[in-house]
């Protein structure tokens, strides 16, 4: 859901519609390339930088961000952060190149979500590029978006409105026509280059509130460069024996199945910063009914570079495995990783 925004004008006028004034507050920035347009008014070629912020006057998704609940609704087009996308402005670049400047403005709640979650904030830089693309009739690269480390470009985000009776407007039909209907599965996939000539670019990190002079690590990538599989892949009865990597515990104790009711398993995850282990690069966690360490299976694939989820307790549950598609900076022949469970939660952390 993407609302169109303009410059606020204080000159006003007699029979000017409803309007709501919206002054965002600077999150992080995206910089790419446009390298098509159909309205012929931006010049191919020049860099575009997106800004984007936030202000508690946006409108909000109708259901709150839960990851169990929003994924699936992500995958089949039935949620997403309603974001207000002002008109391009002309700026400058450092080397003194004429470059274009727009804002994306989500509500300060979604932030607050996108800060927290790993592939929000991947799918929500998906979308800003697509609300600026609607916003410009024009097509901004993926593989050169770079992520400068700035929060703004420029001074400050000007005020700005948008209209009531946009905020019920659906723009959905109007940027299907503007470009092919895209997998809502890519959503879920890398779609950024990292890489830029610009001494200014570095990994989206502005949102953990880290900076130049920061001894924190950058965060990798969340998904590899050539991905072309969903994030989360169910295996189905894959054997552990397909894995090339220590387990979770060393040892498993052999179930053999008793007659009875078994019940399907399913597995909540979360990828995130590993804040209480420093060392460690990313954090995995797993929620589920299993009651302890040793009931889960736990391997590092590197043929795929995938992590490998699986459970022993055949007594109670349908047999379930899951491989999740890891950064392509933790790819490795022999990938460690360190285990941890959380009894009251029933949630294991996996530290990569």
């Amino acid at each position: 859901m993407a609302f169109l925004l303009r410059a606020l004008d204080s000159s006003g006028g007699d029979q000017a519609p409803a309007s709501l004034c919206v002054e965002p507050q600077a999150a992080f920035t995206i910089k790419s390339k446009l390298v098509s347009c159909s309205g012929g008014h931006y010049s191919l070629g020049a860099k575009i930088f997106i800004n984007v912020c936030h202000d508690d006057q946006i409108p909000m998704p109708e259901v709150p961000f839960s990851p169990s609940v929003v994924y699936p609704l992500i995958m089949s087009n039935q949620w997403e952060i309603p974001i207000v996308t002002s008109a391009a402005r002309v700026d400058q670049d450092k080397k003194g190149e004429q470059c274009y400047v727009c804002d994306c403005c989500v509500n300060t709640t979604c932030m607050q979500w996108v800060r927290k979650d790993l592939q929000l904030r991947e799918i929500l830089v998906e979308w800003c590029v697509e609300s600026c693309e609607l916003r410009l009739r024009a097509e901004i690269s993926r593989e050169h978006l770079a992520f400068p480390k700035l929060r703004l470009k420029g001074d400050r985000i000007p005020p700005l409105e948008v209209l009531t009776e946009d905020l019920a407007a659906d723009f959905r039909k109007e940027a299907q026509e503007l470009a092919e209907v895209r997998d809502p599965a890519t959503l879920l996939e890398l779609r950024r280059g990292l890489a830029d000539e610009d001494e200014d670019s570095g990994p989206l990190n502005v949102l953990n509130g880290t900076d130049e002079s920061s001894s924190t690590p950058p965060l990798p990538p969340l998904f590899p460069a050539p991905a072309v599989r969903p994030l989360i892949e169910e295996v189905g009865d894959c054997g552990a024996a397909h894995a090339t990597a220590a387990s979770a515990s060393t040892s498993h104790p052999v179930r053999i199945p008793a007659p009875g009711p078994r019940r399907s398993l399913s597995f909540d995850v979360h990828m995130g910063r590993p804040v209480d282990r420093p060392q460690a690069r990313l954090k995995v966690q797993v929620q589920s009914e299993l009651a302890s360490l040793d009931d889960y299976f736990v391997a590092y694939r590197s043929r795929d570079n995938s992590l490998i989820i699986s459970h022993n307790d055949t007594q109670h549950y349908f047999p379930k495995e899951i491989a999740i598609a890891l950064p392509h900076a933790l790819a490795s022949q022999e990938l460690e990783l360190s285990t941890s469970f959380d009894s009251g939660s029933r949630t294991m952390a996996i530290y990569l």
